[in-house]
């Protein structure tokens, strides 16, 4: 299977690496300490938009729309 990523997708990819860390014991994404009042406004733009890539992959795949 080929999964094609957008720029918009690799470049929201990169920083979410930069900028955050997964809590395995609650399987979350969380952000790293010390960010910036505009860098925790992207954090949570970014975690909308995966909730909502999320739910939408969960859709097609159950037919829903």
């Amino acid at each position: 299977m080929r999964v094609e990523l957008t720029d918009k997708q690799l470049e929201r990819l990169e920083w979410l690496r930069n900028h955050t860390y997964v809590d395995l014991e609650v399987d979350e994404l969380k952000p790293n300490e010390g960010l910036t009042e505009e860098e925790m406004k992207l954090f949570k733009k970014y975690e909308r938009e995966l909730e909502e890539e999320r739910i939408a992959i969960e859709c097609d795949r159950d037919g829903r729309y």
